[in-house]
């Protein structure tokens, strides 16, 4: 796949985000753009999204209530999630409507975003310990794989693309958008599905980007509030992270100018491509096994999974 290829080739040569002549408006990834949702602030002085039942940070992370309740205001340094690691990163998955209301399977896959999101897996495992592992059977109650597979993501089609942070236990959602979603797109939600949060909300980013309040739209300006989960490796911002928002982006107030800008006054788009070396650093610490190097394919139910 060109995109796979591109990616990797991008890994191996990375350049900083520079200054734009012809900057890309960003289309950021958001759970149900457009539904109203209500906002509160929880114990820990974050600002917290609900729609309906469901908990939302940064736009696009769904969280448990649990999380929600201890996602707290800057005070620590770190871009990704220890808390909520999926188990030897093994993590599971399903097609809509896995287990149907008499408890039979389903077999058939309407998810129509398979090509997108099995080449992010596929990326995934090539470069990183994480493993994507198609649920075959649901055994609950049961003795043996079926007690893990209860944990595990159900990809669904939507309005939106977003995902839930880390493992929350049970079942839980990852959405693409069919209208616009890509493979980076998906390889950005993966990121969240498996810990990382967003690279602008570290807690030190103000020491590298000035973000523009008065061009962001007022009920939008909370995702780019700084967060004090652990949330990097490496040293310095990455302006490569693919889970860094564009300077240029759907959450402004007037899309030609900025929401953000770094330090010296020049701005850059958003990647979506590849995983960057810091993005991979945090993933490598956060699942420190050896890659399986598995390729997924359409229509393939069983996998050998081994690790390098």
């Amino acid at each position: 796949m060109l995109l796979l290829a591109s990616c990797i080739m991008g890994c191996a040569k990375e350049k900083e985000g520079q200054d734009l002549k012809s900057p890309e408006i960003q289309r950021l990834e958001e759970y149900r753009p457009g539904v109203p949702r209500e906002s509160f602030v929880n114990t820990k002085g974050a600002v917290i999204e609900k729609i309906d039942s469901v908990y939302v940070i940064e736009g696009d992370i769904l969280l448990s209530q649990k999380q929600a309740e201890e996602f707290g205001a800057v005070d620590t340094k770190g871009a990704y999630l220890n808390d909520y690691r999926w188990p030897d990163g093994i993590v599971y998955f399903c097609w809509p409507n896995f287990v149907n209301p008499q408890g039979g399977i389903v077999s058939t896959n309407t998810f129509t975003q398979t090509d997108k999101i099995y080449a992010a897996m596929n990326y995934y495992h090539k470069l990183t310990g994480v493993q994507f592992r198609l649920c075959t059977k649901v055994s609950l109650g049961r003795v043996g794989q079926g007690i893990l597979e209860q944990n595990r993501i159900e990809l669904i089609d939507g309005e939106g693309s977003y995902s839930a942070l880390g493992c929350q236990g049970g079942v839980q959602t990852l959405c693409l958008d069919p209208s616009w979603a890509t493979v980076g797109t998906a390889i950005h939600e993966l990121g969240h599905a498996i810990g990382l949060l967003h690279e602008q909300c570290r807690w030190d980013r103000d020491n590298y980007i000035d973000i523009i309040y008065n061009n962001i739209q007022g009920n939008k300006q909370h995702n780019f509030d700084k967060s004090s989960k652990k949330h990097q490796v490496s040293s310095n911002f990455d302006f490569n992270s693919v889970m860094l928002y564009g300077s240029y982006n759907s959450f402004a107030v007037d899309e030609s100018k900025p929401t953000m800008k770094k330090k010296n006054g020049s701005t850059w788009n958003a990647q979506r491509s590849y995983l960057s070396e810091s993005d991979l650093a945090a993933i490598r610490q956060m699942y420190p096994f050896q890659p399986c190097n598995v390729v997924l394919q359409k229509d393939t139910s069983s996998h050998s999974y081994r690790r390098q």
